[in-house]
């Protein structure tokens, strides 16, 4: 995810993009409702407040009560704004395309916040913030946390995708295909049932690997060559690609929350550029009730 496109192709599928803050059942994760609403749900009405990366607006869409013609968010996805706006339609929106956030925009803010966002912009940007906000306002961010439950789960996630690759399965697949569906009924020729049965070897020798987006082709897979006569060839070609684009997309999604997952050393060197004294921030784990890695980082800081 290191262009603008790939964040714009990225937002075009809302339900995927949600699927961070929201549990299985779709609904938003308690733990982040309760922290967001305990933060925003008091604050004065007058208060201007700005997302940092707000992609669709899941923070704010967790919280009750809030007055939108007070709330801005800022992202560098044209179509993640454009969520953002269906809602929020009374709230700005901000473009912004640069790793650097613009010094009118920070300071024009009583609240910055941001939930796994502004780490995409760097160390050195969320450390140059102290020294951006106005006298009084505050920053208010969940990072992700190096090693904790989000990444750690998508660093499997990560790594089970490049199994796939390295197996050459999607390839192996449609030639599988190919082969299945070049035979006549008749044909006494067991070549195309040998290459299936290896390549269910294969798969099965690294089952323990699979999971989420591989997990659901290598079954998939599996059913569609096993009853390979109930289908179509022009469909079950059409389900590898498919299936091949989601995980390319789940792979360039997955390594950019590894990429940019905060580690105790980055906090450190945010506190370091920010010129402040390391009481003046506060930087701590945050946990969810049914996690027992952390889940991100809590970082604070208020100019006074």
């Amino acid at each position: 995810m290191n262009s603008i496109d790939e964040w714009n192709c990225y937002w075009k599928n809302p339900v995927q993009s949600d699927a961070l803050f929201t549990d299985a059942n779709g609904k938003a994760i308690s733990d982040f409702v309760v922290f967001w609403d305990t933060l925003l749900g008091n604050r004065e009405n007058e208060q201007n407040v700005l997302d940092i990366a707000c992609g669709s607006g899941a923070l704010f869409n967790s919280v009750s009560n809030l007055s939108q013609s007070h709330l801005a968010g800022l992202d560098c996805s044209e179509h993640a704004l454009k969520l953002f706006s269906q809602r929020f339609p009374k709230a700005r929106t901000i473009i912004n395309t640069s790793l650097e956030l613009p010094h009118k925009v920070v300071e024009a803010f009583d609240l910055l916040v941001s939930q796994f966002g502004v780490e995409y912009l760097g160390v050195n940007t969320i450390g140059r913030l102290p020294s951006q906000l106005k006298q009084g306002a505050e920053f208010v961010g969940l990072c992700h946390y190096k090693g904790g439950h989000i990444e750690s789960r998508y660093a499997l996630e990560r790594k089970a995708i490049t199994l796939l690759s390295e197996l050459n399965a999607v390839q192996e697949a449609k030639e599988i295909v190919d082969r299945l569906f070049s035979r006549d009924d008749l044909s006494t020729d067991s070549s195309a049932d040998n290459l299936k049965n290896n390549f269910f070897k294969t798969l099965e020798a690294h089952k323990e690997h699979w999971n989420a987006g591989t997990l659901h082709f290598v079954q998939g897979i599996y059913q569609l060559l096993t009853h390979y006569k109930q289908y179509n060839k022009t469909d079950i070609l059409a389900w590898i690609e498919g299936m091949a684009d989601q995980l390319e997309v789940a792979r360039q999604r997955v390594t950019a929350i590894c990429d940019v997952a905060l580690s105790e050393q980055d906090i450190g060197e945010i506190i370091r550029l920010s010129n402040c004294k390391p009481s003046d921030w506060v930087a701590r784990p945050f946990h969810m009730a049914n996690s027992k890695l952390p889940v991100a980082w809590e970082l604070r800081y208020k100019k006074v």
